[in-house]
C-alpha cells in the first residue's frame, strides 16, 4: 500500500486536485517489467521545468535557504499534476508567475518575451495545451461572464453603449441594437455581444487557438503599453503576448505553405476574419512557477501573485531539517 500511494503521489502529486486512483495500475505495469528500478525512476515527470527544479534542490545551483528548499518542493509537487510536454519538435511555455513566455525548438530556446495574464480575480489557469489554428484579424465574442462584470453597468446606464463602441449585439441569435434592449431586465443567456475586426478590437490582430473548454487562448492586444509595467496581471484569463507578429511567423514558418512577415502583418491588418488551421499543432504549457530556471540556464525567484505556493505549502509536510517551524 505503502509503494503504491507513493508511485500514484510521485507520478500525480499528493495534493493533485483532479487526484485518480492511479497507485494499483502503477504498481501491477512495474512488477510486469524486467526493469522495475527503471520503470519506478521513471515515474517522475520528465519535463524540463521538473528536471531543472530537481537539480536546483539537489544543489547544482549553490546552497538553498530552508525557505527555498520549501519553495522549490511546493513547484516541483504542482509540476508533478501539470506534466509538461517532452521531447517536442517546438513548444512554447508560458510561466505565469513571472509573466513571461519562451519558446523552444528541440528542447533550445529561440525566443523569449514578457505576457499579460490573468488578474487575481479572473486567473489564467494552468493547463497543458496546444495551438491548432491561428485566427487573423479577430473578432471577439464577450463571454457571458465578462459582460456581466465589465459592461452590464455601463449598457444599464446608458442602453446605446454597445451601438456606439461599434460591437454588435444578438437577442436570441438575431442581430438587434443595444439601445433597444432594456439591460436590467434582459436574460444575458439570450445575449451575445461582438466586437468586429479592427485597430480596436482587444485580441489585437491575431488569436493563438487552443483546444480547452475555459475561453483560454494566446492573443495580440490594442494595449501594447501594459507590457511596459513590471507585474502584468491585467488580462481576464487569456494570455496577450508581446510579439505577435513573430510568433505568428514562427508557427507558420512550420506549415505548407508558410507565411513571409509580410503576409503575417498583412492578414493581422485584413479587417475581417481569416482563420488558418495547422497541420501541425504546437503544444503549450500554461504553468505557475514561483521558481523556474529559463531557456538560458538562469535560476529566478518569483513573487506568489495568485497564491498558490501558499495554499499549497499549508497542506504540505517537510522534512524536519527543513525548519519548517522557523
Amino acid at each position: 500500500a505503502g509503494l503504491m500511494a507513493y508511485m500514484a503521489d510521485l507520478h500525480q502529486g499528493a495534493f493533485n486536485p483532479a487526484k485518480k486512483n492511479i497507485g494499483p495500475g502503477l504498481l501491477r505495469e512495474g512488477v510486469e517489467r524486467r526493469d522495475y528500478n527503471v520503470f519506478l525512476a521513471g515515474i517522475a515527470p520528465k519535463g524540463r521545468s521538473y528536471g531543472a527544479l530537481k537539480s536546483v534542490l539537489n544543489g547544482r545551483k549553490g546552497n538553498l535557504t530552508n525557505t527555498q528548499r520549501r519553495k522549490i518542493a511546493v513547484n516541483m509537487a504542482r509540476l508533478r499534476w501539470d506534466h509538461e510536454a517532452e521531447g517536442a519538435l517546438r513548444d512554447i511555455r508560458v510561466n505565469i508567475a513571472s509573466q513571461s513566455m519562451e519558446v523552444f525548438e528541440r528542447g533550445r530556446l529561440v525566443h523569449d518575451m514578457t505576457v499579460v495574464v490573468g488578474r487575481k480575480s479572473r486567473k489564467t489557469a494552468v493547463m497543458q495545451d496546444r495551438i491548432v489554428s491561428l485566427k487573423f484579424s479577430p473578432d471577439w465574442t464577450a463571454p457571458r461572464s465578462i459582460v456581466e462584470e465589465d459592461y452590464l453597468d455601463q449598457a444599464q446606464a446608458d442602453p446605446a453603449y454597445f451601438d456606439q463602441k461599434g460591437w454588435q449585439v444578438y437577442l436570441d441569435g438575431e442581430k438587434t441594437k443595444s439601445a433597444s434592449l432594456d439591460w436590467t431586465t434582459v436574460d444575458l443567456d439570450s445575449i451575445t455581444v461582438r466586437q468586429p475586426s479592427g485597430a480596436t478590437n482587444a485580441l489585437g490582430g491575431v488569436r493563438f487557438s487552443l483546444t480547452n473548454n475555459q475561453a483560454i487562448y494566446l492573443h495580440d492586444t490594442n494595449a501594447r503599453s501594459l507590457f511596459k509595467r513590471a507585474t502584468r496581471l491585467f488580462s481576464s484569463g487569456c494570455v496577450r503576448v508581446e510579439d505577435a507578429e513573430w510568433l505568428a511567423h514562427w508557427i507558420m514558418g512550420a506549415e505548407q505553405p508558410s507565411m513571409t512577415m509580410e503576409e503575417i502583418r498583412k492578414n493581422m491588418d485584413l479587417g475581417r476574419p481569416k482563420t488558418v488551421r495547422l497541420d501541425q499543432d504546437v503544444p503549450v504549457s500554461l504553468a505557475y512557477l514561483t521558481v523556474w530556471v529559463d531557456g538560458r540556464n538562469a535560476l529566478h525567484w518569483e513573487d506568489d501573485v495568485y497564491g498558490h505556493d501558499a495554499r499549497l505549502m499549508s497542506k504540505m509536510k517537510f522534512p524536519d531539517a527543513w525548519g519548517v517551524n522557523e
